[in-house]
Order: C-alpha cells, then structure tokens, then sequence
C-alpha cells in the first residue's frame, strides 16, 4: 500500500500543484487579459462617444438645415401673401377711384341735367309768355277786325287815312 499511497499522494500533489499553478497563471494572464479588456472597453467606449458626438453634429445640421428650409419656406409664402394684399389694396383703390370717377360723372351729368331742366323750364315760359302775348294780340286783332267789320266803307277808308 506503500506504493498505492504514494502514488495517491502524488496524484494529489499534482493535482494540487496544478491547480496552484493554474491559479497563478490565471490570476497572471487574466489580470493582462482584463486590463487588456478593460483597454478594448474603453476603446470602445470612447470610439462610441465619438460616433455619437459625430451623429449629434449631424443631426444638429440636419435639424439646422429644416429649419432654414422652414424659415425660408415661410418667409417666401409671407412675401406672396404680402404681394396678393398689395395687388388687392392697388385692385380696390382703383375700384374705389372707378367709382369717385363715376360718381363725379355723375354729379356732372346730374348738374348738367338741371341746367337742362332749368333751360327748359325758362324757355316753356317765354313761349307761354309769347303765348299769351300772341292770344291777347289776336283777340285785339280780332276786337278790331270786328270793329272793321261793323263799320261801313266809308267809315273804313277814313280810318285808314286817319
């Protein structure tokens, strides 16, 4: 048993051994193989950072450029907007002076028509003052035509000589 035991004995001190050199090779190589990924990781991290920093400029660019688009795009509209009112102000000025132009018109046309008016109304009197001056000499024509008629020749040729 000796032999047996030693044996044994060996085969745990190896498997002791290995183990304690395992331990120690891992403790070793892990700590650079950890600082080594404690390296990739920060790598990795700083290489995100600047991937995200990077996708941050541009996003800020692009949201800069919308907004230039935008403010173009309104200040454009603003401007046919500004041009559509003015064209209505000049269009309703000149409605609005069309109609003074016709309203002066027709203060003229309505002067005019009264003058008119009053020219006519002044020449209905003469002519109904002449009117009646013509009645009133034709009834004294009359009046003295019937004295004419009335009267013998001779009383006749008297009053034609006298």
């Amino acid at each position: 048993m000796n032999g047996l035991s030693t044996l044994i004995f060996a085969v745990v001190a190896s498997v002791v051994a290995g183990f304690g050199i395992g331990w120690l090779l891992n403790n070793r190589f892990g700590a650079k193989s950890l600082e080594a990924m404690k390296k990739r990781s920060d790598e990795a991290v700083r290489a995100a950072r600047r991937e995200a920093e990077k996708s941050k400029r541009k996003m800020m660019l692009e949201a800069k450029e919308e907004i230039l688009r935008q403010r173009n795009k309104a200040e454009r509209d603003i401007r046919s907007r500004r041009g559509q009112l003015q064209k209505r102000e000049r269009d309703l000025k000149a409605g609005n002076q069309a109609q003074q132009d016709k309203e002066n018109e027709l203060a003229r046309l309505q002067e005019s028509l009264n003058e008119v008016e009053k020219s006519i109304a002044a020449k209905e009197q003469e002519t109904h003052t002449a009117l009646e001056e013509a009645d009133h000499l034709i009834e004294r024509q009359n009046e003295r035509l019937r004295e004419v008629a009335e009267m013998s020749r001779d009383e006749a040729r008297r009053q034609l000589l006298a």
